[in-house]
């Protein structure tokens, strides 16, 4: 496995924890004339835009518990986020528009990360055509509960295929803001928790977060300066973002409006994937294509990430 595969496994809860407290995951920004769930996610949107808080978090995956400390702050109508682990080793990260800063134990200066593919998601995410979106999952309201003493409207969010997970949202009564969210696959079953056993909100912010035009485009053209392309997509998957880092790695984003899955291509190294592997939720694969190593990885389905990894065509 790839030394950066290896990071993004083993400190992925902190940076999917942190996109959730900046209102990256599931925000979607329907009109109210949709129809009741989305009107309630459209509710939620617009909390995360403009709601502080702070609280303690608890998440679920494989078997092991994690507590963490949260505090949401707008700046100047800038979303910024600091988190603390509760157990375990001890980890700090904080988030800005301009990306993550991770501290990990016995390091001297933080890890600067840029914005995780949820984030960079989010502006098509808002903006996208949800009766389109519709064609691929199933959007219900699902009655009523409490999380964290708290009285929440529960949002069910079921894929319609095999190529995807659901999710299970809490909206707070009160503030809009998801007090939980749950990851699901095919049955229904619970892959992994996130959810919220104490919040203090504060006031509503006199600067909110913008939110993104709904004139953006929900998908951009394939790059021409890469000889690689992906040829066969999962059904509503389209192509995002590509970028060329500095070491030759080349990076493609791919999502649903929901879903994201990113393909990795480098000249082949000692220890690179082959075959699949799994941590929780995510999935990767990987393979040789002349003289490249490439890598598949995202939160979806193993099917995705195959059918991904299979479509990849090196046309030099």
């Amino acid at each position: 496995m790839q030394p950066w595969l290896a990071m993004m496994a083993s400190d992925r809860l902190i940076v999917e924890t942190i996109a959730f407290a900046c209102g990256v995951t599931l925000l979607l920004d329907a009109g109210a004339a949709l129809g009741d769930p989305l009107s309630q996610l459209e509710r939620m949107g617009q909390a995360l835009r403009t709601r502080e808080y702070e609280g303690t978090l608890v998440h679920l995956r494989d078997h092991q518990l994690s507590a963490l400390r949260i505090a949401h702050r707008i700046e100047n109508g800038e979303s910024r986020a600091s988190l603390l682990t509760l157990n375990g080793p001890l980890r700090t990260l904080a988030r800005s528009e301009r990306g993550i800063a991770c501290l990990l134990p016995g390091q001297q200066r933080p890890i600067l990360v840029d914005r995780a593919p949820a984030a960079n998601l989010r502006r098509s995410a808002t903006g996208a055509d949800w009766s389109a979106l519709e064609r691929h999952y199933q959007i219900q309201a699902k009655g009523s509960s409490r999380v964290a003493g708290r009285e929440v409207e529960l949002i069910s969010i079921q894929p319609r295929d095999e190529f995807r997970y659901g999710y299970r949202v809490s909206i707070d009564d009160e503030t809009a803001l998801p007090l939980q969210i749950e990851l699901l696959n095919q049955d229904a079953e619970p892959l992994e928790q996130l959810m919220f056993t104490e919040l203090q909100v504060q006031p509503l912010v006199t600067t909110p977060i913008a939110a993104p035009s709904a004139t953006t485009p929900v998908a951009a053209e394939p790059p021409t300066a890469t000889t690689w392309t992906v040829t066969t997509l999962p059904p509503g998957f389209r192509h995002h973002r590509y970028q060329r880092t500095a070491q030759g790695i080349e990076h493609f984003l791919f999502g649903d409006g929901l879903a994201s899955v990113s393909v990795y291509i480098e000249p082949v190294q000692e220890f690179g994937l082959q075959g699949a592997t799994r941590l929780g939720a995510i999935h990767a694969a990987g393979r040789q294509i002349d003289a490249h190593q490439v890598t598949v990885v995202g939160e979806v389905p193993a099917v995705t990430v195959m059918h991904l990894l299979n479509g990849v065509q090196h046309n030099d």
